[in-house]
């Protein structure tokens, strides 16, 4: 079935692109099937971080509990944030966007339909071409009016997500809050390497932040815990 993975929508077969974003449609089965590969493929790579972090704090001799202070950063080149990842608010707004869309559509093709098939408008054309016109017309009303009808659903569910999401945001927040500053982790980063300044250091602290939030909170997305990294960064370090 034809699914547009931004706007979390299904569509009748044949159509090729989101009358909502304008993306290009896939199929729902292969995408759900191709993002548990890469969430099963994200986790593989937490669980082999952790597991090194934790041999690691053997061989040192240091306790368990301190992982989250002993993270360290070895990516090489820029760090860019993910920003794939949508907050469940945003995308209820989305969903009720395109449910408004799909039902004002819809209902005016009804309408127009309606009309037609009562003689009331009248085409230039006649026979089989004037009613396979005048059914497609109505297809196409009933189609955007049940998916319009359908989303109602997808939004009751990014609602419930939302609330949720939101109460774990804020945890982790303050968790953070309650744990590390700026001064803290600027500390932790110029000990590791003293000539870190400029853009180098700016990545370096974004790439801490979000280690730190996966090790010490079991974030299991890593788009989630950029989201979050990028907001405690400028809560932190903006001017």
């Amino acid at each position: 079935m034809p699914y547009c993975p931004k706007c979390d929508m299904e569509f009748v077969e044949g159509i090729t692109v989101c009358t909502d974003c304008g993306g290009p449609l896939v199929d729902k089965d292969v995408w759900f099937a191709e993002k548990e590969t890469r969430e099963a493929a994200e986790r593989a790579e937490r669980e082999e971080r952790l597991r090194k972090l934790q041999e690691q704090m053997e061989e040192e001799g240091e306790a368990q509990e301190k992982a989250p202070e002993l993270v360290t950063i070895t990516r090489k080149g820029a760090r860019t944030m993910n920003t794939l990842f949508v907050p469940a608010r945003e995308h209820a707004e989305d969903l009720r966007s395109s449910r408004t869309a799909f039902l004002a559509v819809g209902g005016g093709a009804c309408i127009a339909a309606a009309l037609l098939w009562a003689g009331v408008v009248n085409l230039p054309m006649a026979g089989a071409s004037k009613v396979i016109f005048q059914t497609a017309i109505t297809a196409l009303g009933l189609s955007f009016l049940f998916i319009g009808w359908k989303t109602q659903g997808s939004i009751a569910e990014a609602l419930k997500k939302a609330d949720s999401e939101e109460k774990r945001t804020a945890d982790v927040l303050d968790w953070f809050r309650k744990n590390w500053t700026a001064e803290k982790i600027d500390e932790k980063l110029l000990a590791e390497d003293p000539t870190l300044e400029g853009a180098d250091l700016d990545f370096k602290r974004s790439a801490y932040i979000s280690d730190l939030l996966i090790t010490g909170q079991d974030l299991p997305d890593q788009s989630y815990a950029d989201y979050l990294a990028d907001k405690i960064y400028q809560e932190l370090y903006s001017e």
